[in-house]
């Protein structure tokens, strides 16, 4: 008789969902939106207390330039899940920023100071208010800066 082996109540494991999750930023970083989405709207379900999945959302609608449900996911989704998740709240001040919402984006930045923040996400920051890539006239920015830290998220 063989020992039953004891098996989690989550449905996917957490090395599989790294991989769908480096599966979705591939195809986010190749134009497959609607394939990315997918893909990350299961990691949310799967995952709903953890970032990445509304990040790699986020980064999808950015792939084809709407940076507005980019927003949108992270203020009304992400944060509504997981609160105090400094991550989040840095890519939205990040975005808010970019967008054109300074006020907003600056005043977010602020709350942070009240978060635990990481120093990958600290160092987030301060690139990115410390680049010259701010204002809405900058659109293409804000793909480009969401791509080159998209690694970083399922670490």
């Amino acid at each position: 008789m063989m020992a039953s082996k004891s098996i989690s109540n989550e449905v996917l494991w957490r090395n599989e969902v790294r991989l769908l999750a480096a599966i979705g930023f591939i195809a986010a970083r190749n134009g497959l939106h609607v394939q990315a989405s997918e893909i990350f709207e299961g990691i949310i379900k799967n995952r709903p207390n953890k970032p990445f999945g509304y990040l790699g959302l986020a980064l999808a609608s950015i792939s084809i330039g709407d940076s507005e449900k980019a927003i949108s996911v992270l203020r009304n989704r992400g944060l509504v899940n997981i609160p105090d998740d400094a991550e989040l709240a840095a890519w939205l001040a990040i975005l808010l920023q970019f967008s054109g919402e300074v006020e907003a984006g600056y005043g977010l930045a602020r709350k942070l100071a009240g978060l635990r923040i990481d120093g990958a996400t600290l160092d987030l920051l301060g690139k990115f208010f410390n680049s010259e890539n701010k204002g809405s006239e900058h659109s293409v920015a804000i793909k480009e800066f969401f791509l080159n830290f998209s690694d970083t998220w399922t670490n």
